[in-house]
């Protein structure tokens, strides 16, 4: 059986299985519709499919005869108005089908299939089953064309391989018919391929060189690459372990609150019509975030009854930078919605895909780009909206930064502009009181205006749970609500002080008269609540609360348990040393919940996070908001400096402490990954060995031994550039990298490079101090090293061969790039393993004030190629980055049109990328507009091709030959029409006709 024998081997990285349906005929058979045995099928595929991972499973149909007919039955189910979200995944997963021999249109074989299958010639077929053959069967008919919509929407019939039989049956030896024809066999659109068989046949293979199994075989292949480079590594690009964080941490709405929202006017209003704004506003802390929630459930809910494309993205300003930023949110928006739309998949990929090839491995040496990633969420929705409603919720803005906020609703506002009026796609913000933010057209609800009830509600059931006394309890809701003034977390702070008074057993007076104490306003409530903390825990409280605010991302309580423990002035050189005698090291996580709630009076929660891990953050953004403005300065009154740069002042050293602890710096040798001297720096070690790091033994037992070394290891050069950017001097790390030596900075590379050796901040092997602090622009680092008296070696390249001055120079640090080509053994156009010379990179990053700096100095040579014969302008020009572009055209020595090994041109570049006002500027310089690469395009045709219409206008108006064409005798309108720019198309031919008037 090939199902069982050949495929598994030939592809093994596949789960097959087999789905039998009785479908023989017999008097005393099962009465089954095939509606039924569709069922049957999703229900079993359903119990194999359990797990998230196996639910993300693509799948690939295979059926023969009626076995096709019950698959298209399952998927008409599945991608049904009433189908579950169980059974619309596997709709979604759907990657292809092949159809052997199955009657797609009926057959002309009733009569004669009853009587073959009494006669035992055609097993497997039932009398009921083959009236669904018949050519006026309703049944059948009507499941084709219901099958055919799910096709041409989800997955074109391209996607599908349909076989038909080339020998008929035959009786008594004289060949009869065929039992399905080609006509029937075979879906419009399909992929077609017959068989030398007779019906019965076509599912089997009788060994693994037969030629039908290897045309079946290569089918699949094909599919499944397909899958992997789309959908595994397209998705994957944009996964980030904390996208579903913050919604899944914010609590479920309190029993009998919230549901005002379904009668709302302007939520129903917002609903019901196929396009709008809607947003709600609210006082920090006045439960936006759970309506908001509440809301998304409601729409995933309509999504699973009506065709219907839900997304969401809380915001979270104290969560990892990627919950916090805009790229966060279309990266997750975008995960979403082609996940869901798994069929606009193909345009991400090209762009993935040119991206990989031209830049290499994302996550190491690109990342994607806010900018990208929204036009492409705005190309995604436009084409989306035409076929289904999309529902956008965005909870928080306010907590990605008053310009983020201000950015994107411009953004949604703008694309909301440009859908047609068939076209349906919706959007809700939750949102301050900000005057700023306001939209310019939607409809608004403000929840001081209708949380009343809910709060009312909130307070009655914790506080009658709470009092046996339900006089006591009905005066304390009637006080609470009172002075709430619509601000839930208010509420909900104090009804658990009440609580806790009252669990103490203190008197009704008391109780009432500490509510009256309480202040009405959050931040007051916040300070009351920390001044509450004692005195010989200030200290501790502080540290958690900078942890708390200032990390890159939540801390797990095991990772906490060392940071609190391990701080910027610690005495101790090793764990041991640490755990024996330092009054702040907990021993346990247990303990360390039960220390964090203490020290932060209750201000910090423990939530759980993604792998199983304990999170601490604090209970509402407005106790960050709090604490940043006046909270942290109350609690450390002893310095006058900035909040910020102490904070992470003292965060980079606990970091640093950490990884130079005896036992971290001799897990190396323990694993056998010693260090040793080389012989010509013996102030430099290098590695004896060049094993793979990433071991994923290695990696996890690093991390299981020392809780903390991943944060402390990615973390405390982004705390020290904190530190640098608040002007505070920072030579001490010198001596606590123990430099000149550079043994410490090795075991932190290799540190790195084993926990995440693919990430883009990962140091390259040959990694200095210097070159460290001048990628991460640490000046008052680079000063202290140049300016030693130890003949310290500027230029030593590391292990891609860039120098200090190269990383100071790509990330943009003007401070560092000065400092550096002051000296006088610097070599200011070396060049690294790719040719690229500090130019260079300061050009392709669009660092304009760094490129001026350079191109000023004699001995910069401002058209340096490099391996692929790439000049610094051509870098900025592909980029985009206008006023780097007009400095370089602008110098006396630069050519304005070089050609790289592949014929590429500046303007060839820029117009490819759309990048309009650079391609005007090299225009006026002189480039040549009818230049062609290798491949004989132009600038035209590569910007038709990317359907850049204001490129094409502009390209055309100053010349550009509109007939011109490539070794494949493509011309730019050619391009055009292949890639559906409508716009590009009518402008091309528009200027061919009035050329043929003239």
């Amino acid at each position: 059986m090939w199902l069982r024998d050949f495929l598994p081997e030939d592809l093994p990285n596949t789960r097959v299985m087999a789905f039998n349906h009785n479908t023989v005929w017999k008097a005393n058979a099962l009465s089954k519709s095939l509606q039924d045995y569709g069922e049957d099928l999703l229900r079993t595929l359903h119990r194999k499919r359990q797990t998230p991972e196996e639910i993300a499973r693509p799948i690939i149909f295979i059926g023969h005869s009626f076995g096709g007919l019950i698959i298209k039955q399952a998927l008409v189910i599945a991608s049904g108005d009433g189908a579950d979200e169980v059974y619309r995944s596997i709709s979604r997963q759907t990657q292809g089908f092949i159809f052997l021999g199955t009657p797609h249109k009926g057959a002309r074989l009733t009569v004669f299939g009853k009587l073959v299958s009494l006669f035992s010639h055609w097993k497997g077929s039932s009398t009921s089953m083959l009236e669904i053959m018949d050519c006026r069967s309703r049944i059948n008919k009507e499941l084709h064309e219901s099958f055919m919509r799910f096709l041409t929407a989800r997955l074109r019939p391209r996607n599908t391989v349909c076989v038909f039989e080339a020998v008929m049956e035959s009786v008594f030896g004289f060949p009869i018919m065929h039992v399905v024809d080609e006509d029937s066999a075979v879906i419009d659109g399909s992929q077609k391929i017959g068989f030398d068989k007779k019906h019965r046949d076509l599912k089997r293979f009788a060994s693994r060189d037969e030629e039908d199994y290897q045309d079946i075989l290569r089918f699949i292949r094909d599919w499944i690459t397909i899958v992997e480079q789309k959908e595994r590594a397209c998705l994957r690009s944009l996964f980030y372990p904390e996208m579903n964080m913050r919604a899944n941490g914010i609590k479920n709405e309190a029993s009998k609150t919230c549901a005002w929202l379904l009668e709302h006017k302007h939520y129903t209003t917002w609903l019901d019509q196929d396009q709008g704004l809607l947003w709600i506003k609210g006082k920090p802390g006045a439960g936006k975030s759970t309506l908001m929630k509440y809301a998304l459930q409601h729409s995933k809910e309509r999504a699973s009854r009506t065709k219907l494309v839900v997304a969401s993205f809380f915001f979270h300003g104290g969560g990892a930078p990627l919950q916090r930023n805009p790229l966060g949110l279309f990266r997750s928006l975008l995960h979403q919605v082609l996940d869901q739309i798994p069929e606009l998949l193909s345009k991400f990929y090209s762009i993935f895909k040119k991206k990989c090839e031209t830049q290499g491995e994302p996550g190491k040496t690109w990342e994607w780009h806010v900018t990208e990633l929204q036009k492409f969420l705005e190309d995604t929705i436009l084409d989306a909206s035409k076929a289904c409603s999309i529902r956008l919720h965005i909870d928080a803005l306010d907590e990605c930064g008053e310009k983020n906020a201000r950015d994107l609703i411009a953004f949604f506002e703008s694309l909301t502009s440009k859908l047609a009026p068939i076209e349906a796609f919706g959007i809700c913000f939750s949102c301050r009181h900000y005057p700023i933010l306001a939209l310019e057209r939607g409809l608004t609800i403000c929840m001081e205006d209708e949380n009343h009830l809910d709060i009312v509600t909130y307070v009655e059931g914790r506080l009658h749970g709470g009092f046996s006394d339900l006089g006591k309890a009905i005066d304390l809701t009637e006080k609470i609500v009172e002075r709430a003034s619509g601000v839930f977390q208010w509420v909900v702070l104090v009804v658990s002080i009440v609580l806790q008074l009252h669990l103490r057993g203190t008197p009704m007076k008391a109780i009432l008269k500490k509510l009256e104490e309480i202040p009405p306003e959050l931040e007051n409530l916040y300070r009351d609540l920390l001044g509450g903390i004692e005195d010989e825990d200030r200290t501790q409280t502080l540290l958690l609360m900078q942890w708390i605010c200032f990390a890159r991302e939540p801390l797990s309580v095991d990772e906490l348990r060392f940071a609190m423990a391990v701080d910027a002035d610690c005495p101790y050189k090793s764990l041991s040393e640490l755990r024996q005698n330092s009054p702040n090291y907990v021993e346990t996580g247990e303990e360390m919940e039960r220390r964090v709630k203490s020290l932060s009076g209750g201000l910090v929660e423990i939530k759980n996070g993604y792998e199983g891990r304990r999170i601490a953050q604090l209970i509402h953004q407005s106790v960050n908001d709090y604490l940043i403005q006046s909270g942290l300065q109350r609690l450390d009154s002893s310095s006058n400096r900035s909040v910020k740069g102490r904070a992470h002042f003292r965060l980079s050293r606990s970091c640093i402490r950490y990884i130079t602890m005896a036992e971290v710096l001799s897990y190396h040798s323990e694993d056998g990954l010693g260090l040793k001297a080389s012989e010509d720096e013996p102030d430099l070690e290098v590695w004896e060995d060049e094993q793979d790091l990433q071991g994923c033994d290695n990696a996890q037992d690093l991390e299981r031994k020392f809780p903390f070394l991943r944060y402390a290891t990615t973390e405390w050069m982004s705390h020290a550039a904190s530190v640098e950017a608040e002007g505070i001097t920072q030579d001490d790390l010198l001596d606590l990298f123990q430099w000149p030596s550079c043994h410490v900075l090795e075991c932190w590379t290799r540190q790195y490079r084993m926990i995440d050796r693919h990430s883009y901040h990962c140091p390259d092997k040959g990694t200095t101090l210097l070159h460290t602090a001048s990628r991460h622009g640490l000046s008052s680092v680079v000063a202290a090293v140049v300016d030693s008296e130890r003949n310290t070696k500027v230029d030593l390249k590391d292990d891609q061969g860039l120098t200090p001055l190269s990383w100071a120079a790509e990330k943009g640090h003007e401070a560092v790039v000065k400092l550096l080509v002051e000296q006088d053994n610097v070599d200011v156009d070396s060049r690294d393993n790719d040719g690229q010379t500090p130019l260079s990179c300061a050009a392709r990053e669009g660092h304009e004030v760094v490129v001026k700096l350079l191109v000023e100095r004699d001995d910069v040579n401002v058209d340096s190629r490099d391996n692929e014969g790439r000049t610094p302008l051509l870098y900025a020009a592909e980029q985009g980055h206008e006023a780097v572009v007009k400095l370089l055209v602008e110098q006396d020595d630069v050519d304005a049109d070089p050609r790289d090994n592949d014929g590429g041109t500046p303007l060839s570049y820029a117009a490819s990328e759309g990048h309009e006002a650079v391609v005007k500027l090299l225009v006026e310089r002189g480039a040549n507009v009818d230049s062609k690469d290798e491949d004989g395009r132009t600038p035209l045709s590569l910007a038709a091709e990317e359907g850049h219409e204001s490129v094409v206008k502009l390209l055309v108006e100053r010349g550009a030959n509109v007939d011109s064409k490539d070794n494949d005798g493509r011309t730019p309108l050619s391009w055009a029409v292949e890639e559906e720019h409508h716009g590009v198309v009518e402008l091309l031919e528009s200027y061919m006709q009035e050329r043929l008037r003239r």
